[in-house]
């Protein structure tokens, strides 16, 4: 190859030719990146509606059909006996439920007066047997044995306690697949006369079971609200200490005009009416630093305090009372859905109450209710305070 056909390449042309390419890289480069793409599928998205399922009958036998809690026929003065229904919140349900008890029928007759009825004095064609009878009803627990009674755990007359129309609003809780035992106990005493004779009385339940916010109710017994000795998670209720709350409200009989309180100071006044004495309450907290606590509804009267921060989800209503007092604490609901247990009652010195983990408060939460107080009250020692735990 002669000179003249030698390719001659000059270190300005290599320049030139790498400034060229630097640039076509560069240009590469860009629309590759914007090539690069990956794509994810989440497919079949729904939301179902959870189910709810009261069943009633016996172990082992659960159904929807009527079932007969108690059949006692030809008693007389000294007995006593009971019957029984098991109720169950069935597998297919999807919640927690709280069961309340409404008596539909109360039915009493006279069936007649017998010659000794007419002699001992009856008159008319009125039964008499409802004044005479006396009853009580509780859930049992399966497992322990612990009862929640309707009303309280005293035989009272079966005029009184079994009325066509009552409601008994006690949010028995029933976790999915959970089961409880409903027991009437009856008595009629050796007292009573002869008027009695032939005469019957039937009563018809019914169970109604909604969705609940399922809380566990703890006992702090005879130890005063506070009394943390020993740091036992029980002695008083809930024996948390300053570290282990966030903050806490108190709705109390305060006698000095310090009826509502947020984290111990003195805030609102509320003057407490009724026979016994009774006030709806209403807590808030935002989930951030203000909580808020209302007694009488919207013409009563409300503190809202500065509370430190908590997410924890966990917190605590606490039924206080001195001895000789009562305190009732009922129609709890969180955030509109009804708990349960939605009733506290404390009577005699201690404290009862019920603790709640809705999860965080990242979204707030209000809780409602109502608080009666009656007996002896004593002033900053009766009422209901609310505890938060802290993260």
């Amino acid at each position: 190859m002669s000179s003249k056909d030698t390719i001659e390449l000059s270190r300005r042309k290599v320049l030139g030719g790498l400034a060229v390419i630097g640039v076509a890289s560069a240009t590469a480069g860009a629309g590759t990146i914007a090539a690069l793409n990956d794509t994810e599928t989440s497919n079949g998205n729904s939301i179902y509606a959870g189910t709810l399922d009261l069943k009633i009958g016996s172990p082992g036998s659960f159904g929807d059909s009527n079932v007969r809690l108690l059949d006692a026929q030809g008693i007389v003065p000294g007995q006593s006996g009971s019957g029984m229904v098991h109720l169950k919140n069935d597998n297919s349900s999807s919640t927690g439920g709280a069961v309340d008890v409404r008596i539909t029928d109360v039915s009493a007759r006279e069936n007649g007066r017998t010659e000794m009825e007419r002699e001992a004095g009856d008159t008319d064609s009125d039964s008499e047997l409802p004044e005479y009878l006396k009853v009580r009803m509780y859930f049992e627990d399966l497992a322990t044995g612990d009862r929640t009674y309707l009303g309280d755990d005293v035989f009272r007359k079966a005029s009184n306690r079994l009325q066509s129309g009552k409601t008994f609003a006690v949010h028995y809780p029933l976790a999915p697949s959970e089961k409880v035992k409903f027991v009437l106990e009856w008595q009629l005493p050796a007292s009573a006369p002869s008027t009695i004779m032939t005469d019957t009385i039937s009563v018809d339940f019914a169970f109604d079971m909604m969705q609940a916010v399922l809380g566990t109710s703890i006992d702090g017994g005879s130890n005063s609200y506070g009394d943390v000795s020993g740091n036992s998670r029980f002695d008083g209720f809930p024996a948390w200490t300053a570290s282990d709350k966030a903050f806490d409200t108190k709705a109390v009989f305060g006698g000095s005009g310090d009826e509502l309180r947020i984290s111990g100071n003195p805030g609102g006044s509320y003057t407490w009416t009724g026979s016994p004495l009774s006030a709806p309450f209403t807590f808030t907290y935002d989930g951030a630093t203000t909580a808020s606590i209302n007694l009488g509804g919207s013409g009563g009267s409300t503190v809202t305090g500065t509370v430190p921060s908590t997410d924890s989800g966990i917190f605590a209503l606490i039924a206080k009372s001195e001895s000789g007092g009562t305190v009732e604490v009922s129609n709890v609901a969180i955030n509109g859905i009804a708990a349960a247990p939605g009733l506290v009652t404390k009577s005699g010195d201690g404290t009862k109450g019920i603790e709640f983990d809705v999860g965080d408060f990242s979204g707030g939460v209000e809780v409602t209710g109502t608080i009666e107080l009656s007996g002896t009250i004593s002033a900053q020692e009766t009422g209901l305070q609310i505890d938060v735990r802290d993260d």
